[in-house]
């Protein structure tokens, strides 16, 4: 009898040890769902952590910037941002008067409007151009948003080239570009296109028109604050702008 008691004792207090333990369980829990919530390395474009040249870090402004929200259609947000451009080129005539040696572009980018999607990391751009003159990379195009960064939507830049030498542009095509994210705060990028369109020139007639349109759906993220990671379109641009 008394060894059946002290069966039913055991029992019992293991029984107690095992109701406390699951007790802690439950209350540290919700710390490891906040843990498992907040956002980690999130690069998928396998160009994470690379090192930039020190010039990189400086680049050209946009003329324009403007951003739109998710909700508007890509058709929408292009209509809007055309619209802003032929009403700067009215304002700003001395800026874009004709030059012989000079092209506009237009860089655009989407966001997703997902949790974490967005970033406050600095963002910028290289674009590969041919032209009748020759072939480069531009690698300085400054796409920080200051106050107001990737939020979840449609940022859309207006820039200007210009060859020095007096040689004159006579055509353009946009051949590949690069989009890069410095930091540790992931941005995941939804869409980035580049294009060179006759109606965005300055005084001097064009037809036709070049452009590079991606949906890359890729993060962007690095482990180290002073890193750069890549998206690159490979040589997927198409057709030419000719000045006539």
């Amino acid at each position: 009898m008394k060894n059946r008691i002290k069966i039913k004792a055991s029992l019992v207090l293991v029984l107690c040890m095992l109701f406390l333990m699951s007790c802690e369980k439950s209350e540290v829990s919700p710390e490891v769902v906040n843990v498992q919530e907040q956002e980690g390395f999130m690069s998928t474009t396998g160009q994470s952590d690379t090192v930039l040249e020190s010039n990189a870090l400086d680049g050209q402004k946009p003329l324009l910037h403007m951003h739109f929200d998710g909700d508007l259609s890509k058709s929408e947000a292009i209509a809007r941002f055309d619209e802003a451009v032929a009403e700067y080129k009215r304002n700003n005539i001395n800026q874009v008067k004709s030059v012989n040696s000079q092209w506009i572009f237009k860089i655009q980018t989407f966001t997703g409007t997902e949790q974490n999607n967005q970033t406050d990391g600095t963002v910028k751009a290289a674009v590969y151009f041919e032209t009748n003159i020759n072939a480069a990379w531009h690698t300085d195009f400054n796409l920080d948003n200051p106050g107001n960064d990737r939020e979840g939507g449609w940022d859309f830049y207006l820039f200007g080239l210009r060859y020095t030498g007096g040689q004159t542009v006579s055509w353009v095509e946009v051949k590949s570009a690069t989009i890069q994210l410095q930091g540790m705060d992931g941005w995941y990028l939804r869409g980035f296109d580049v294009i060179v369109h006759p109606w965005d020139q300055d005084d001097r007639p064009a037809t036709g028109r070049s452009i590079i349109v991606t949906n890359p759906d890729v993060w962007l993220d690095n482990e180290s604050d002073s890193a750069w990671d890549l998206y690159g379109t490979y040589y997927t641009g198409r057709e030419r702008l000719t000045f006539n």
